[in-house]
């Protein structure tokens, strides 16, 4: 009998060495710290009016700020854009009615314009891409018009869903 009091003492003191164990593994250990980083990229996007269509090898755009136009004559400019955007874009044109006279406001010329000048992206979204797509303006007659310059404005924007 007296092993088996033996045994049950050293069955005691490894029950208790094992719940021990298992307090000082489970312990919080309050000199642990994580850090988690993530980075967050925002899609990128070039606009401007150029002379010719981009295709989607373009890596840059040569925008015009200003042009000069002949009256009587169509002048087409082309609404061009490079991006990274994940979704889908809208290109909205828009243009003003009249070219107006720089010094007498109430002499003017009329253009005429697309019906739509806003487009919605379609097909694969993936990657960068460049695309154009070409605004033909009509410049009205300049017969009978006071000399001078004759000016509009065209806005450009590119927005993503």
């Amino acid at each position: 009998m007296k092993g088996f009091k033996n045994m049950k003492k050293i069955v005691a003191v490894l029950v208790l060495a094992l719940v021990a164990m298992t307090a000082v593994f489970a312990a919080v250990n309050e000199n642990a710290d994580q850090l988690t980083i993530s980075l967050n990229v925002d899609a990128v996007t070039t606009v401007g009016f150029t002379k010719v269509p981009l295709d989607s090898s373009a890596a840059s755009l040569d925008a015009l700020t200003s042009d000069t136009v002949e009256a009587g004559k169509n002048y087409t400019v082309y609404a061009s854009y490079i991006t990274t955007s994940k979704t889908p874009v809208t290109v909205t044109v828009t243009v003003e009615d009249n070219l107006v006279h720089e010094t007498v406001k109430t002499e003017k010329i009329a253009i005429t314009k697309p019906a739509t000048m806003t487009f919605n992206e379609t097909g694969d979204i993936t990657g960068k891409r460049a695309n154009s797509f070409e605004i033909v303006l009509g410049i009205g007659s300049d017969a009978n018009k006071l000399a001078g310059t004759y000016s509009a404005n065209v806005n450009f924007s590119v927005t993503a869903e």
